[in-house]
């Protein structure tokens, strides 16, 4: 869940609930620091395996190790790769238009609270889309976002989690 979507429902809880503002605050700053830190990884793992005589690395983005012949970069794969780089172009997008708005001269007071309301909406895409791109990202959209990519092994069966290492063990 993302940092935004948590604070959001837990806004609409404490709502619900009646809760006073201290206690609102309180909670609200709680979780928007627990969510700073929730997305850390903290088991230890080796990050590099062989399985059958096959090379296997963890990518950090999956969860899974994958083929070794799947990475570009140190901890995430070509796929992963991939997806941050598109995350990266839409927050670009959305930068340049927020910046477009900006520069429009000459605006009525209504048009200019409009357009500082559209800064706030741009902003909050902006924050949220980091979210996503900061985080895990799931390899079955992936792969039906980016069906090709050069040398990358999509077949998800010779891929294997902690517990299905921890199995082979």
């Amino acid at each position: 869940m993302s940092q935004a979507k948590m604070i959001a429902e837990a806004t609409e809880i404490l709502l619900s609930h009646k809760a006073n503002k201290k206690l609102s605050a309180a909670v609200l700053e709680l979780l928007e620091s627990y969510s700073k830190t929730a997305k850390l990884d903290s088991k230890k793992r080796d990050k590099n395996i062989t399985i059958d005589g096959t090379d296997y690395r963890w990518c950090n983005r999956h969860e899974v190790y994958e083929p070794t012949t799947n990475f570009k970069q140190k901890d995430a794969c070509k796929l992963a790769v991939k997806v941050w780089a598109a995350y990266g172009t839409e927050i670009n997008k959305i930068k340049a238009k927020l910046d477009a708005e900006r520069d429009i001269g000459g605006l009525t007071d209504a048009e200019l609270a409009t357009m500082l309301r559209e800064d706030d909406v741009l902003k909050k895409e902006i924050r949220e889309r980091k979210e996503i791109r900061g985080g895990r990202y799931d390899f079955e959209a992936g792969q039906l976002q980016y069906p090709e990519i050069a040398e990358y092994n999509y077949d998800k069966t010779i891929m294997y989690n902690d517990q299905e290492v921890e199995a082979r063990a």
